[in-house]
C-alpha cells in the first residue's frame, strides 16, 4: 500500500516505514491489540531500516558491536484490532556517526489515517 491509499498526516518528511497488520494472536482480554506488540512492531521498523542503510546483523557481527536500547517512550493515543493495517514510520533523529542512534516513531491506522502510537527510542 502507498500514501496515496489514504492521506497520512506524519509527524516529519520522508519517513522510512514498514506495514504491519494486526493479528488475532496480539487481541488481548480487552479486545484491542496488547502494547507488548507495539514495541515488537518499532523494533521490526528499525531493524528493516537499518538494513536499508546497510548496517545488518552481519556488519555488527563483523565490528563486534551493536545497538543496544537505552530508553524507549511510547504514547499510545488509539486503539487497534484484529485485521487492523498500520503503518510504521521511523525517523533517525540523532545520530552520533558510530552505532549510537535516536528514532522517533508514529504508528498510522491505514484505514483512516488515524495516528495510534508516538514513540521515541534511544
Amino acid at each position: 500500500m502507498t500514501d496515496d491509499a489514504i492521506e497520512i498526516a506524519w509527524d516529519r518528511p520522508s519517513p522510512f516505514f514498514v506495514d504491519v497488520a494486526v493479528s488475532a494472536d496480539q487481541i488481548d482480554a480487552l479486545g484491542h491489540a496488547n502494547n507488548v506488540h507495539y514495541l515488537g512492531w518499532l523494533q521490526d521498523c528499525a531493524w528493516a531500516h537499518s538494513r536499508a542503510r546497510g548496517v545488518d546483523e552481519a556488519l555488527m557481527m563483523q565490528l563486534d558491536r551493536a545497538m543496544a536500547v537505552r530508553e524507549t517512550s511510547m504514547t499510545y493515543l488509539a486503539a487497534t484490532h484484529s485485521g487492523d493495517a498500520l503503518r510504521v514510520g521511523d525517523w533517525i533523529t540523532a545520530c552520533d556517526r558510530r552505532l549510537r542512534a535516536r528514532r522517533a516513531f508514529q504508528i498510522v491506522r491505514l484505514r483512516d489515517g488515524v495516528t495510534v502510537l508516538r514513540a521515541t527510542i534511544d
